[in-house]
């Protein structure tokens, strides 16, 4: 009975979102209303690998559908932490993050730049993020130091209801060809900015879509507070599934068009992208 019950409850929610966004973010709404949402300028992600393990449907940094084995540098992090110093940046939070962020061999070292960092900036928190799944990951999380806060999924499944259709771009649907995709979603305040191989991203899906789209849009240099960075959410949210929410005729994993073109190519030859 609560199954039934979260269930029909999440269709309603996802259904109003889907029409408040079709709304919202139309060209004459953010014309009219400005920008709903702006990135969190305090929170910053650290995409440490791609690699994962868990193969969730509907992976919204797309691990699943377009593996890859790319990761940061050391340093690399060293750059991020040196530029965030020099630019008198102190965070609020620092997450550490994947694809899975454990099955990174560079952990330990990772750990060790950011608690250079904290001398400069002792008030930030440290996050890291898990799925939790594996003998592997477990163990490595057990030897997390105690001033990071493990935020742990803990995934047994490859399928998550919750998940979005992150493969079903607005862009090749009715009803969006007025859209404003540079308004970005809620994702530019729970997600934040975040740093991959590629530079500096005002969402951790953007890079995602980067990465496989092969724009090339990383910064590569530490973007100020003030950097709103929409033209990179006008390229890549016209393909992210986290815009159209709810679609009652698409099954977990569907591809639109768009995706499969991008994904076919993907797996042929990966688009050559910048390291910052």
């Amino acid at each position: 009975m609560k199954s039934k019950i979260f269930y029909l409850w999440s269709g309603i929610r996802q259904n109003f979102r889907y029409l408040f966004k079709r709304f919202n973010f139309t060209k004459r709404a953010t014309k009219l209303f400005g920008y709903r949402y702006k990135r969190d300028p305090g929170q910053v992600n650290i995409l440490l690998t791609n690699r994962c393990h868990r193969e969730c449907i509907d992976c919204s940094q797309f691990c699943t559908q377009a593996p890859s084995r790319d990761k940061l540098s050391i340093e690399q992090i060293q750059k991020f932490f040196r530029q965030s110093i020099e630019n008198d940046k102190k965070w609020k939070v620092i997450r550490i993050t994947g694809g899975e962020a454990t099955l990174d061999d560079d952990l330990p070292q990772v750990f060790l730049e950011i608690k250079k960092y904290l001398r400069f900036s002792p008030k930030t928190r440290v996050e890291l993020l898990s799925n939790g799944y594996g003998y592997l990951v477990k163990e490595r999380l057990k030897k997390t130091p105690n001033w990071v806060k493990i935020i742990n999924t803990n995934k047994s499944s490859s399928f998550h209801p919750y998940f979005l259709r992150m493969t079903v771009a607005p862009a090749d649907l009715k009803g969006y060809q007025n859209a404003d995709f540079q308004a970005g979603c809620y994702g530019l305040r729970s997600c934040a900015l975040t740093i991959t191989k590629n530079g500096y991203y005002p969402c951790a899906v953007s890079s995602g879509i980067d990465r496989i789209f092969g724009f090339n849009l990383g910064r590569k240099n530490l973007p100020s507070d003030g950097d709103s960075m929409r033209e990179i959410l006008a390229k890549t949210c016209r393909f992210c599934g986290l815009y159209v929410f709810s679609d009652t005729k698409t099954k977990p994993g569907h591809c639109s068009k768009s995706w499969e073109k991008a994904l076919a190519s993907y797996k042929k030859k990966k688009p050559p992208l910048d390291d910052f």
